[in-house]
């Protein structure tokens, strides 16, 4: 999904109603889609149900839970809904309760070699940095020189299977790869199902918002 696309679907995501819902004292699940004049508009719809201190939000695209939240179904959704970026925190959250890390990340090749070639310009850097050692700077600006040969190579392969490739060539090429953990990161990011099932949240917690200041 490309940045536009990733755009146009979280403003539908903002614009979702509630149009069907059950509460209880220790379940919430309401479904959200795009309404108006009594019929469906747009493509966006999801359902987000909260339980058990997890909220889950499944939909027309792949279903995504956020762990380990408070106990009540109302502070459930104000705990994800209101918080305001999907930064780390969020993307734990969404790990923890979806099945790993992995579950909820998507590789791209070409973005591992861009990764890759700032990791060396960084690595350079440091390398400079603490150069008295003639010997190990030698070794290092070697090791350096092999990376930039992997990043600027063409990859056979897209997606995870060219990512993990393009690490398994990287851990070849260092003397102590071991140490190396932003190996298995290159060319990941978040997947864009979590960005949109933290808006079904953030855009629900705000109808509910608005139905609880005008009573």
């Amino acid at each position: 999904m490309t940045g536009v696309e990733l755009y146009r679907r979280r403003c539908e995501a903002a614009q979702v109603e509630i149009v069907d819902r059950i509460e209880t004292p220790t379940l919430g699940s309401y479904l959200l889609q795009g309404c108006r004049d009594g019929r469906r508009v747009g493509e966006f719809w999801c359902r987000v149900s909260v339980f058990d201190r997890h909220v889950s939000v499944v939909g027309d695209f792949d279903p995504i839970v956020f762990a380990y939240g408070p106990t009540g179904p109302r502070e459930l959704i104000a705990w994800m809904g209101s918080h305001p970026t999907v930064d780390s925190y969020v993307a734990e959250k969404a790990a923890i309760g979806s099945g790993g890390r992995d579950k909820i990340s998507r590789w791209d090749v070409e973005q591992a070699r861009e990764d890759l070639l700032m990791r060396v310009d960084e690595l350079r850097v440091e390398a400079e940095a603490a150069s008295d050692d003639e010997t190990w700077y030698a070794d290092r600006c070697a090791e350096l020189d092999r990376l930039l040969e992997i990043a600027n190579k063409l990859p056979e392969y897209d997606d995870r299977l060219g990512c993990d490739l393009l690490a398994q060539q990287v851990h070849e090429a260092l003397e102590c790869p071991c140490d190396e953990g932003w190996i298995e990161d290159l060319g990941r990011s978040l997947d864009v199902d979590v960005h949109l099932a933290h808006a079904a949240v953030a855009r629900l917690h705000a109808l509910l918002l608005a139905e609880e200041a005008s009573r």
